[in-house]
């Protein structure tokens, strides 16, 4: 039989209709088969094809300029905390790295309100601490010459070397919590960024992933890996491994993923599946989403306003970040403060009658709004973190060593790494 073009047409769109009409289905218009709205249409592109200016910073508190949406609140956290390079916490109690002076601060928050009951810097010193992590009790510090355990405020003991490692000095600390482990993350002299698993038992490390480029931040997560925030010939890419990076632009920052939905109590709906970045020159803190296995491109910013509108001088320099029940904690490394962001509801509209003199009253009764306005709390008196003594180490209990092949070797040297006390106080 001979079938003509004609024919199998109308045969193909007579099966197409008897299809249709055996499912129930209708027919959809012009409009429904339009695209979704894209969510994300208000978010600003986080791409950029030029560097970023960097700014004249000069220390002091502009506090009047800082700006959240009004779904978000922040307050003055902590303060005069030094150099911040790393934030950590564990049951109400935040530990904050200075990175200048070596210490480590203890703020307690006992009723978990997020407000600081007192600050106590720990009886030692490290070596330019840039890692800091809390697991099972215990607290990880991570240093230029290796890892320590820190138990019971006591005496810390090196869980393992990194003298020997061929890094840059600078050793990121997450927990892992799928176990007795850390993820230790680090960039080589010779320009690679990895991401090592180390045992808090043995102190053996496990190369896990490695790119070239420097290694800007790692965050803990509820999967399987941390996100890794690289940098590559000035782009920063973002991603849960190095072979699922997004380009992120041209600005360095540490991030943090909130570990599940409703982690952070009264955090914003919308911003549930997104990463936090806190962007060291921009001097803001933007979330991005990441509803997929890597992160898009695009970020809306929850805290601002420590640069000019100019964008030639700023306040403050952001840092590293960190999030529990309480909110989201996010340190200015050059002014020493630490600053927690909380979720709130909108500030509802107060209505008032017209008045007179209200040049857009009108007068057969109508009413004008005006949203309520937010006055900061004045700053409680600085605790000083050195109003007692701090005492001396006196013997240190060596662990094992990593050196430059990502191997561990016992060793039995011991070195006195004792410091003097502080010879003046500091501000």
């Amino acid at each position: 039989m001979r079938i003509t073009t004609t024919s199998f047409a109308v045969a193909i769109i007579s099966v197409a209709s008897f299809g249709a009409a055996s499912l129930g289905a209708t027919a959809q218009t012009p409009d429904q088969l339009k695209p979704q709205s894209d969510p994300y249409a208000e978010y600003e592109s986080l791409k950029s094809s030029t560097a970023i200016a960097i700014p004249r910073y000069q220390k002091g508190r502009q506090t009047g300029n800082l700006r959240t949406p009004d779904t978000v609140v922040h307050d003055l956290f902590s303060r005069r905390l030094g150099e911040i390079s790393a934030i950590t916490g564990a049951a109400n109690t935040l530990y904050v790295a200075d990175k200048a002076s070596g210490q480590i601060f203890r703020i307690m928050d006992r009723n978990g309100d997020g407000r600081q009951d007192g600050v106590r810097p720990l009886p030692h010193r490290f070596d330019a601490p840039s890692g800091l992590a809390v697991l099972g009790g215990t607290l990880y510090v991570a240093d230029r010459s290796g890892v320590w355990r820190v138990q019971d405020i006591g005496t810390p003991t090196l869980l393992a070397g990194l003298t020997n490692a061929g890094s840059t000095g600078r050793h990121i600390l997450r927990k892992d919590p799928a176990g007795d482990a850390l993820w230790l993350g680090l960039t080589t002299q010779d320009g690679q960024a990895k991401l090592l698993s180390l045992s808090t038992v043995t102190g053996q490390a496990t190369l896990l992933d490695q790119t070239a480029g420097q290694l800007l931040d790692i965050s803990e997560a509820s999967g399987p890996r941390p996100w890794l925030f690289v940098q590559k010939d000035g782009v920063s890419y973002l991603g849960p491994s190095t072979d699922l990076l997004t380009d992120m632009g041209r600005e360095p920052g540490h991030i943090w993923l909130p570990q599940g939905t409703g982690s952070i109590p009264n955090w914003p709906a919308k911003y549930a599946q997104h990463a936090m970045i806190s962007r060291s020159v921009s001097g803001d803190v933007v979330m991005v989403p990441s509803l997929l296995t890597r992160p898009l491109p695009v970020g809306q910013s929850v805290f601002s306003g420590f640069r000019s509108s100019t964008g030639r001088t700023a306040w403050g320099q952001l840092g590293p970040i960190y999030a529990d029940a309480r909110g989201v904690f996010v340190a200015d490394t050059m002014n020493g403060d630490i600053w927690i962001l909380r979720g709130q509801q909108p500030k509802p509209k107060v209505i008032e009658p017209a008045r007179p003199d209200d040049v857009d009253a009108v007068k057969d009764g109508s009413v004008v709004t005006r949203e309520e306005e937010f006055i900061p709390e004045a700053d409680e008196e600085p605790i000083n973190p050195f109003a007692s003594s701090i005492k001396e180490i006196s013997t240190i209990k060596r662990g094992s060593m990593l050196d430059k092949g990502s191997m561990i070797e016992p060793s039995s040297r011991e070195k006195d790494t004792s410091k003097t006390k502080d010879k003046s106080d500091k501000d």
